[in-house]
This record gives C-alpha cells, structure tokens and sequence, in this order.
C-alpha cells in the first residue's frame, strides 16, 4: 500500500531517540559506564563520542590520537544508546547501561558485519539482530529496484501484479524475523531499536502486546514511556477512527460531488440505487496498478447485477490519470479533482493509503472498507 505520511500512524527510533528528555530526568544523579573501542577501519586519529539532546547529537568525548583503542567514561542516569564516529563519519551505535563496562571490537567502516562485544549482552544482541536482518532486506531492496524499474518502463511480459506479490512476500518474512528476534530476547534494551522494522498498520497488533509486556517485564525508562505512550496514543486514535468516523462501517456514505473525465460531475448519491465500489487510487501508486487486472475481472463479473465502481483518483496530472485508465482498461465511472492527498474527499473517508476500497449498498450505506483480492470478490459475491 502506498501511505500517506501521517504523524499519529508513525513510530520511528528516531523519534524515540530524538525526544528531548524532561527536566526531571536531567535532575537525575547519574550513574557511570566505561566504554572500550577497539576498533580498526578508522578514518584519520580523530574519534568522538556522542548522546542525544534536544534532538541534536552532541559530543561529550572524543580522542584526537586514537591509535587502535580508547576508553571513555561515560557519565549515565539511565540505559540509553550513544553513537561513536570518526572523521569520514563512519560510525557505530553502543548501548551503555549505567554501571557496566561494554567493550566493542571491530572494523568501523564495516561494523554491522564485524562487530562484536565480549562483556555486553544487549550490543551482542543489536548488531546479531542487524546481521541478519541485513541478510534478509538485501534481496528485498534488490527487488524493489527491479520493481520501480518496471513501473517506469514496463518492457517485459511480467504483470505488476507479480512484482508487488513477491515483494509483500518479502516483507511478511522480515516483519516475521523481527517478532521472532525481539521476542527471543525480551527483556531487552535493544528491542527499541528493531520495532522500527516492522510495518506498524499490518504489525500493530503484535506492538500493543509488546507494549502491555514492557510495562510488566521491562524497566521504566524514557524509552518504555515513549513506546507504550506512543502506542497507547495510536490505539485510542485508532479505535475513535473506527467507531467515530464519518465514513465508518454501518454508517451513510458522506456524499461528494467530482468531475468525470469529460468534465462532468458525478456525485456519489446520484448511484443510490445501486451497490458502489469506491475505488480510491492514483496512475503512481504501483500496488493500485498492480490491482486493475482484479478489478476489471470483478467488474465485468458484477457489473450486471447492479454493481458500479467509482474510481476516485489522486492524481495531480489528468494527462497521466487519463493515460493509467486507457492502459489498464478500467471501463467503469471515474472522477477526480486532481488535488491529491489535498482533495476534501480524502479527508471525508479518512483514507491513510491507497488502494483503499469502500463498498456502499443500495441504501447508501457503508457495508466493508478495505477489502482487496479475494476478500473482496467473495464479500462482492455475498452481496450480490
């Protein structure tokens, strides 16, 4: 699905990472690491160390003679990560745990694959985790080349149906690989920086159960309030989207009036009567496109029995709406502003991501929303 980028629906390390911490935390007595690099692969005699504050990294030791090996003492009130990085800003990420000495080994230009820490747990279980995850994403990002490749010129006998299946494919087993790697370490610090690997609309369920497990199983740090928070946040938003929406499942259709490709405008309530099925897509969004040769099949299945799909586009180019209708031959009603994700529609039926689908009965009620593929053609079945 092509997402809309939006603030409440995203949680992110950087986020976490960036927030700034409250004056209370500040007020903490601190506590005292040592951290030993021993490290190869540096750039030049100059290595800094440096933590987060008020979302600007800031250096709190450094060496200007490095020669092989360093230790810094790190003054620490709580668990936190911290990144190190000489002069061609090769860098590395440790976790430093108020009271413990972590040693990193190494070659610093490539320390996802090398690195290891004798004495630290967490670190040990941070650079396994993006090893292996690396491993895994490699052929993923090799994939989407090849897909945005065909997007732009569509040259082979391939579908693009078959490019987005593999893909999704793909990313159904690293999303597995995260859960299973984070729920083989919990309890663990180094969680914080692997949920943002996950694909949080299609794995939200799986991180408010770990939220309610860190709240049980994991100390109270600034990390864990901004997690649960966070989620606890996204949940409540979510569920008020669902139960209080203008578009929400039972309740009457908001109508909306749009051109159609001649210029005339077409309003959803002039369909009463029928079965409708709001198809919300755009020419640029690949798994929209991806979806046509479905939806011609479920339109010339149904388009007997009372059944009407309404294309709404967000496109901003009628050249380029116009042209994706022609080539995957979507021969059914079509309308637009052309204002994209700024069009009042998009807000009307709260739509985060295309393709998104609403079908609408007779009486001009909401019966489904987002249902795809098979799920839609066997409610479409059930329906009609």
């Amino acid at each position: 699905m092509m997402k809309r980028f939006h603030a409440p629906l995203i949680l992110l390390l950087f986020a976490l990472l960036t927030a700034c911490s409250s004056d209370k935390e500040k007020e903490q007595v601190k506590g005292e690491s040592t951290l030993v690099l021993k490290l190869s692969g540096v750039s030049g005699s100059k290595l800094l160390l440096q933590e987060l504050s008020d979302k600007t990294w800031i250096t709190i030791d450094s060496t200007m003679d490095y020669k092989g090996s360093v230790s810094f003492t790190v003054k620490n009130a709580e668990t936190d990560y911290y990144r190190f990085l000489d002069s061609a800003s090769n860098m590395g990420i440790v976790i430093l745990i108020p009271g413990e000495n972590v040693t990193l080994e190494g070659n610093l230009k490539e320390l996802v694959k090398t690195c290891k820490s004798p004495d630290s747990k967490e670190n040990n279980q941070y650079y396994n985790f993006q090893r292996q995850l690396s491993a895994i994403r490699s052929p993923e990002e090799e994939w989407v080349k090849k897909y945005q490749g065909f997007m732009e010129s569509p040259k082979t006998e391939d579908s693009a149906t078959y490019y987005v299946t593999k893909l999704r494919d793909m990313q159904d087993e690293s999303d597995k690989f995260v859960k299973s790697y984070i729920d083989s370490i919990m309890p663990s610090f180094a969680i914080y920086s692997m949920v943002n690997y996950l694909r949080i609309e299609k794995e939200f369920d799986y991180m408010y159960a770990l939220a309610d497990r860190i709240k049980k199983e994991m100390p109270d740090t600034k990390y864990s309030r901004l997690f649960v928070g966070e989620i606890s946040r996204m949940k409540t938003y979510k569920d008020e989207e669902a139960t209080k929406g203008k578009a929400a499942v039972g309740k009457p259709a908001p109508n909306f009036t749009l051109n159609d490709r001649s210029g005339k405008s077409i309003s959803l309530a002039s369909l009463k009567g029928k079965y409708v099925l709001i198809d919300f897509w755009a020419s640029w969004c690949g798994p929209c496109r991806a979806e046509s040769p479905n939806m011609v099949k479920l339109y010339n299945k149904f388009k007997s029995k009372n059944f009407e799909i309404l294309g709404v586009s967000l496109d901003g180019s009628e050249d380029a709406w116009n042209g994706a209708i022609e080539k995957d031959g979507l021969n059914w009603t079509h309308v637009s502003d052309l204002m994209q994700w700024n069009s009042p529609v998009v807000a009307l039926y709260g739509i985060e991501g295309i393709p998104a689908t609403v079908i609408v009965d007779p009486q001009g009620i909401i019966v489904a929303k987002n249902l795809r593929g098979e799920e839609l053609d066997a409610k479409l079945e059930e329906l009609l």
